[in-house]
């Protein structure tokens, strides 16, 4: 309700619509001023709406209040004796201005989605369009996160909203064995309170409905879970009665895992209890008598290593000792079966003495940490074990420079922009995003800066990066394009530092501009190839008619090494090489395309031509020493008593071609 302060009328301006009735099964976590958290399980039908921007934003009210101020305004210009009349067409007037301006509304993610899920730009709902499957996209991680960045326009309301959409796990997995028939031995020495250790079920779900007992029917016998160290679970059997392999030579268990809130059938003393996944039959062979586990000298280790650490380093030696005889006492080590490959075909252990080397390179910014559980087994016939946990956690070095990525209100991820003369100081140009893959202060971005001088615009942070706007009115006449150079620097030591260039150009003012058909061009061209060799054509179309349909091509760029290298058919649209191209000194070229009427006030459009240069083995290897660059002969001394396989030098070949052209062979 808005109430004017000079009249003493009011006027009560409300929505005539009422908000979306689409039945959601997501919950919104947490709202704030530019973001919108989620929680939707897995498994939802098709077309469920995950997130509703406009529902859950403070959008609508804003734009609400807009219209409504500007109603009053001209309320306030009426007589007072019409006010009446008037507050009831102010209604209608700013329910019509509400739909309008709803209507206009647009809702673009600035990256593309990995997931099935799709946004509608005109309503701002983010729908499920396809299977949401937790255990698919995010195994049995405790946290499964959708992100994405939403941009909202036209101008006047822009914003970025960040959508988070954390999926929720259901119990859509039930446990199973691995195999489900297994046969052990057991000494009819065993104790009571003996246990014995089996590989348990698994269960692909989240931690939530993850195992939670077992159910064994047996005189003999108890199961129950067995949580390893490193979060596995196994299955952990206890005699309860005394065995006599001459009564029994052997016993067979049928054994069931129970998950969340899943219920399985109890097993039963039957084969047929083996074609559920869930059941395990457990033959034990009780044999004719092993009394000390192996013991670690320690259960846990942490060893912290740098990513850089070299291929085949020791990183523990571990060591357990067994009080036993003979085979019983002999000890001999190896990874879980509970380890995850992903960790383990970084690491190898040596069985006999417990040495663990690295065998592959670390990526902090693929795994931060790696956990892995080491079996020391003695060599007995029903071998005792013992386990110790080592985890590797990964240092960081800055190894990863930013990646920066500019977007424009049309685009992701562009090298050029546009912005329309006489635009309004401030106008949006392009919003930049760095990113790191490093962490800590490594991936910590220090700060951006335009180098190049420029009176286009400034860089100004945002909540979701960097934001370049205009800080003048633009004059095409005067100035058709720009080129900025942005610098970031991520705060490392040392610092590394990454440069892009954006291209703006300024677009002419008109009311009918030639089209292009495509948004952009892509081609390839061999370099070496003669001068006007053919790249390919552009075609632009003009609503109007006359000599305002009449379109001519030009190339608009101010880098010389474009302007000199290609040239545009004016009439055909068709664009040639103007010289022989060499891939070494240019890999890559963007042109931009300008289509220009010929009415008495020309109205142009611009495309993106993007030229990749193909390369040919066209340059010899260059060979360069540390102490004679330029590869002159050098003479190396060394002492005599020099051992063998010890390095001499390092020759390097630089070959300025690239793939297999650039790849170097030495022979002596």
């Amino acid at each position: 309700m808005l109430s004017p302060s000079s009249s003493s009328s009011s006027l009560l301006l409300t929505s005539s619509s009422s908000s979306s009735s689409s039945t959601t099964s997501s919950t919104l976590i947490r709202s704030g001023a530019n973001e919108l958290h989620y929680r939707l399980y897995e498994e939802v039908q098709i077309g469920v709406v995950a997130a509703d921007i406009l529902k859950h934003s403070n959008l609508r009210s804003v734009i609400e209040k807009d219209i409504t101020q500007q109603l009053l305004k001209q309320q306030q210009q009426q007589q007072q004796q019409q006010q009446q009349q008037q507050q009831q067409q102010q209604q209608q007037d700013f329910d019509s201005q509400l739909q309008t301006a709803l209507q206009r509304l647009r809702f673009k993610n600035l990256a593309k989605l990995t997931c099935p899920l799709s946004l509608n730009e005109k309503t701002g709902q983010i729908t499920v369009d396809g299977r949401l499957d937790r255990e698919v996209m995010c195994g049995r991680s405790d946290e499964c996160r959708i992100r994405m960045d939403v941009v909202i326009q036209p101008m006047i309301w822009f914003r970025t909203f960040k959508i988070e959409i954390d999926l929720a796990d259901i119990n859509d997995h039930e446990p199973v064995f691995e195999p489900n028939i297994r046969t052990i031995d057991l000494s009819e020495s065993s104790t009571i309170g003996t246990s014995i250790m089996l590989d348990g079920a698994v269960d692909m779900d989240s931690e939530e409905h993850s195992i939670t007992a077992y159910i064994v029917i047996n005189s003999y016998f108890t199961a129950e879970v067995y949580k390893r160290l490193d979060g596995a679970t196994d299955l952990k059997l206890l005699l309860i009665k005394q065995i006599d392999r001459e009564q029994f030579t052997n016993i067979t268990l049928w054994i069931a895992a129970l998950d969340g809130n899943r219920t399985q059938p109890l097993p039963t003393s039957s084969s047929s209890s083996t074609s559920s996944p869930s059941v395990l039959q457990l033959i034990i062979v009780v044999l004719d008598a092993n009394d000390n586990p192996p013991v670690f000298d320690k259960e846990s280790t942490s060893i912290p290593i740098s990513e850089s650490t070299q291929v085949g380093t020791e990183l523990a030696s571990l060591k357990a000792t067994d009080k036993d005889d003979g085979d019983n006492a002999r000890v001999f080590y190896y990874f879980s079966n509970h380890t995850l490959a992903k960790h383990s075909k970084y690491f190898s252990i040596d069985p006999r003495t417990g040495s663990i080397r690295l065998t592959s390179p670390l990526d902090r910014e693929t795994i931060r940490s790696h956990r892995l559980t080491v079996i020391a087994s003695d060599s007995a016939l029903q071998p005792l074990t013992a386990e110790s946990v080592i985890t590797v956690i990964v240092l960081d070095t800055n190894d990863n420079k930013p990646v920066v990525r500019m977007q424009t209100l049309e685009n992701d991820d562009v090298v050029v922009a546009s912005v329309v003369e006489n635009a309004a100081v401030g106008t949006f140009v392009a919003h930049v995003v760095v990113t790191d893959a490093d962490s800590d202060e490594n991936g910590m971005i220090a700060g951006c800066r335009l180098v190049s001088e420029t009176h286009l615009g400034s860089a100004t942070a945002s909540e979701s990066g960097y934001q370049i706007e205009t800080n003048q009115v633009l004059d095409r006449e005067d100035v058709a394009s720009y080129s900025i150079l942005i610098s970031c620097q991520d705060s490392g030591r040392p610092a590394l530092t990454t440069e892009s260039q954006l291209i703006v150009n300024v677009a002419d003012v008109n009311d009918n501009a030639p089209r292009f058909d495509k948004s952009e061009y892509k081609t390839e061209v061999m370099e070496n190839l003669p001068h006007e060799t053919p790249l390919i054509k552009v075609k632009a179309f003009d609503s109007d008619t006359g000599q305002n349909a009449v379109v001519f091509y030009y190339i608009l760029s101010e880098l010389a090494h474009t302007t000199t290298a290609f040239t545009i058919d004016s009439v055909t649209g068709e664009i040639r090489t103007k010289i022989s191209l060499n891939r070494e000194l240019f890999d890559h070229y963007t042109l931009t395309v300008a289509a220009v009427d010929r009415g008495l006030s020309s109205q142009s459009s611009i495309t993106s031509i993007f030229i990749k240069v193909l390369d040919q083995n066209d340059e010899r290897p260059n060979h360069h020493n540390r102490r004679h660059p330029r590869g002159r002969l050098s003479t190396i001394y060394m002492p005599s008593t020099t051992p063998a396989n010890h390095v001499v030098t390092q020759l390097k070949s630089l070959d300025l071609d690239i793939g297999q052209n650039a790849m170097v062979t030495f022979n002596i």
